[in-house]
């Protein structure tokens, strides 16, 4: 960062260099295939508890 000493602004500014994430593409690839699968496998989850409550109620409805 530059500093004007006069006027004490700023004259100029290098943002620092963020690292990358990954390093190729393939890798890159792979994480979202990872992230996608993670994300199904919690809405099957959350479709199975919703589900859940009707079967029981369906079953015991059933017996009696």
């Amino acid at each position: 960062m530059k500093i004007d000493a006069s006027t004490r602004g700023i004259i100029a500014h290098t943002a620092p260099v963020k690292p990358k994430t990954f390093n190729d593409m393939e890798e890159a690839a792979r994480a979202m295939k990872e992230q996608d699968s993670r994300r199904d496998s919690i809405f099957r989850q959350s479709m199975e508890a919703q589900s859940m409550p009707e079967n029981y109620w369906r079953k015991n409805f059933r017996k009696q």
